[in-house]
């Protein structure tokens, strides 16, 4: 006889699914903020502004693209 199971409707999935589009979400914003940077026509903070990202943020970001 056999065993159906909706996996949509677990709880260790479904928290998965919502950690891995917040993973998505970040790195969608680092690319955003790494582009911006790298077109040198903002500020930092007119950067955090536009993007919706702390000032920190855009600092860590502008430090790994120097190294």
């Amino acid at each position: 006889m056999p065993i159906h199971y909706d996996i949509e409707t677990d709880d260790l999935f479904l928290a998965g699914l919502e950690k891995g589009l917040e993973k998505g979400m970040e790195r969608q914003q680092y690319d955003t903020v790494a582009r911006m940077l790298k077109t040198a026509r903002f500020s930092d903070e007119e950067i955090a502004g536009i993007a919706g990202v702390s000032l920190s943020f855009v600092r860590k970001i502008r430090k790994d693209l120097k190294a």
